[in-house]
């Protein structure tokens, strides 16, 4: 997918901020499409039912791929808790 052609602006500036960060995590603890919480030492970002069909979108049209190997978002895994 090419992130231009597609209409989406490839023009962010990369940077790297620690997910332990409490401001981090406390900026995105307000999100009303999921939380960030702690488990055993990992970060996990619950997606509220309020955003699903936002996130399938996301997923489903390819542009999480493809802005995952632009390096502009960190890969994850989805895992069921």
């Amino acid at each position: 997918m090419d992130l231009e052609k597609e209409g989406y602006n490839v023009q962010l500036e990369k940077s790297i901020t620690s997910a332990t960060n409490p401001s981090v995590i406390r900026e995105l603890l307000q999100k009303p499409s999921g939380f960030l919480f702690n488990r055993d030492g990992l970060i996990y970002r619950q997606v509220n039912t309020i955003y699903k069909e936002n996130y399938d979108h996301l997923i489903n049209s390819g542009l999480y791929k493809a802005i995952v190997d632009a390096d502009l978002l960190i890969p994850y895994d989805e895992v069921e808790l």
